[in-house]
């Protein structure tokens, strides 16, 4: 964990083993700084939350019920250090 003034937070997620092996084919392809190319499957749930605010973060998604099933249409890659976030597959 780093002392970034930001962080994001992700929910993991199940998904089919074809998303998984494309999504991990993309970051092999695309990482230009990844050692070990790897992805979890996750939504990401917030962007660039101040620190401070973490506890407030973590008591809204904890009272907050998930959906039942969440239908993604794309599955987008995104890279900070670019400020690149392109599409991948989409339906």
């Amino acid at each position: 964990m780093t002392n970034a003034p930001h962080v994001t937070l992700a929910a993991a997620v199940g998904t089919d083993q074809a998303v998984v092996r494309v999504a991990r084919e993309t970051v092999v392809r695309w990482c230009r700084t990844c050692v070990i190319p790897l992805w979890t499957p996750h939504v990401t749930v917030a962007r660039r939350v101040p620190r401070r605010l973490l506890p407030e973060a973590f008591a809204v998604l904890q009272d907050t019920e998930g959906p039942r099933e969440l239908v993604c249409d794309r599955l987008r890659w995104w890279d900070p250090e670019l400020d690149l976030i392109e599409d991948v597959v989409v339906t």
